[in-house]
């Protein structure tokens, strides 16, 4: 068998989609092992890929590789939450004070809606609060100048950890309530040109330590 599919996704990639994709969905439970074979089977390719893949879902913390007895589906510790916020915090500061100051009266509109919107969640799903949450923080920086910094933020917000937090948690009706009011504060503050307001509720967003804060990123 080949390293590529018909359409010249490398088969590796192809095996690493569709597990982390188990894996995030929740199909594929943490402490689970990651038997070789039987992903091999599962999908119909030959061990190397599988071997490729889960070494890069090891890489991504999606997978844990135990010595002498194999790969597990990773448990998400404290650690592993707080250093994806840190990273996409430091990001996103990074890109709303570059944008500061470009937001068009449509721009803040539009972050106006999706904040309304966040208050329509419901307090059970934490996909979709991190869903409607996201949207917010990608339109929040999308007038950052800066090609480069938006594309680690694109890479930050699509990892799959990112998805597993979401999975994991409940976020309940105050959680709903305060990320939609966190945002329309920082509207608040771009409409009256108060940078340091801003960056200044956007670490609260971000802060898992805080005790306003839970394991969604607001």
């Amino acid at each position: 068998m080949g390293t590529e599919d018909a359409a010249g996704k490398p088969l590796a990639e192809q095996v690493y989609e569709n597990v982390s994709r188990l894996i995030v969905s929740g199909e594929l439970a943490a402490g689970e092992p990651l038997v070789q074979e039987k992903i091999a089977a599962q999908f119909d390719v030959s061990r190397t890929p599988v071997r490729d893949a889960l070494t890069q879902l090891t890489t991504d913390g999606l997978a844990t590789l135990v010595a002498s007895r194999g790969y597990f589906v990773t448990d998400l510790s404290r650690n592993q939450v707080e250093d994806v916020f840190e990273v996409r915090a430091a990001l996103e500061e990074l890109a709303l004070r570059s944008a500061f100051g470009r937001h068009t009266p449509r721009d803040l509109l539009h972050l106006r809606t999706l904040a309304a919107e966040a208050r329509l969640c419901s307090p059970t799903d934490g996909m979709e609060v991190f869903d409607v949450s996201l949207r917010f923080h990608r339109r929040l920086v999308e007038p950052c100048p800066n090609g480069y910094m938006l594309e680690l933020l694109g890479s930050v917000w699509s990892h799959p950890v990112q998805r597993r937090i979401a999975l994991t948690y409940t976020p309940g009706r105050e959680h709903v309530e305060r990320v939609a009011s966190d945002h329309e504060r920082i509207i608040d503050a771009l409409e009256a040109h108060d940078l340091a307001k801003a960056t200044e509720i956007l670490r609260i967003c971000h802060d898992p330590a805080d005790e306003r804060g839970g394991p969604i990123v607001e």
